[in-house]
């Protein structure tokens, strides 16, 4: 089926034999604007398979490795709406921002840009959000300050 603008695909990469390489999520931002992301440890290797198969095999498209420029913190848990609604002015109810779906709006009063996917991978309400690197350390410490009441813990990565 065709990728809808503000939802989310999971997508798994595989060889020429049908072996997974990779996985990751594909959300379409606009008329051929995707945004694409893969495994923590693969994402280097991935890129380079893409490209391989760009220049070799005639994929028409152009990827931008933004892996470095962006830094991805996971707010999971039965309380991660609650936690996201102290740090974003933005409508995250279940009816605005639906499980698969992706949206971009500011934190901290709108002063950091945020990449949001409603995904999980944990068995519980979970949100990756994508800001940009020089933005995580601020982003980190805004969450848990917000998620002290709800007695927020790190996990994962």
């Amino acid at each position: 089926s065709r990728l809808k603008s503000g939802r989310v695909k999971y997508s798994a990469m595989c060889n020429d034999d049908g072996c997974v390489i990779d996985d990751g999520v594909v959300v379409k931002r606009g008329e051929n604007d995707y945004y694409f992301t893969t495994s923590t440890a693969r994402a280097g290797a991935t890129v380079e398979w893409i490209r391989y198969h760009t220049r070799y095999d005639g994929w028409d498209f152009h990827l931008v490795n933004l892996t470095d420029s962006l830094g991805v913190i996971n707010i999971s848990g039965p309380n991660a709406r609650k936690v996201l609604e102290k740090v974003t002015d933005t409508d995250v109810s279940d009816a605005a921002f639906p499980f698969a779906g992706y949206r971009e709006f500011g934190a901290a009063d709108g002063q950091i840009p945020v990449r949001a996917m409603r995904l999980g991978f944990v068995g519980e309400l979970s949100y990756e959000l994508h800001v940009p690197a020089s933005y995580m350390r601020s982003l980190w410490d805004l969450i848990v300050d917000a998620g002290k009441e709800f007695n927020i813990n790190n996990f994962g990565l």
